[in-house]
């Protein structure tokens, strides 16, 4: 009956320790979550700069190469 009392009691206090970690590896899990979220929505704001830039770019390197035309009539 003892060996079984401290079977029992082994078994709880390693349950408490795995509970423990776990709890400590879900805050983790969490955090690394919201790192996560906040790098996805900094690329989107980045790729979303980026495809407004280009277009623009184009335009002014389109400007830049085509000859414009002038009015000679002053």
């Amino acid at each position: 009956m003892a060996e079984t009392e401290s079977t029992a009691e082994n078994l709880s206090i390693a349950l408490t320790g795995l509970s423990v970690e776990i709890g400590e590896a879900t805050e983790r899990v969490s955090i690394l979550a919201g790192q996560l979220e906040e790098a996805s929505l900094f690329l989107i704001m980045v790729r979303e700069e980026k495809a407004m830039i280009t277009p623009k770019n184009e335009c002014i390197i389109y400007h830049l190469m085509t000859p414009g035309t002038r009015d000679n009539t002053t």
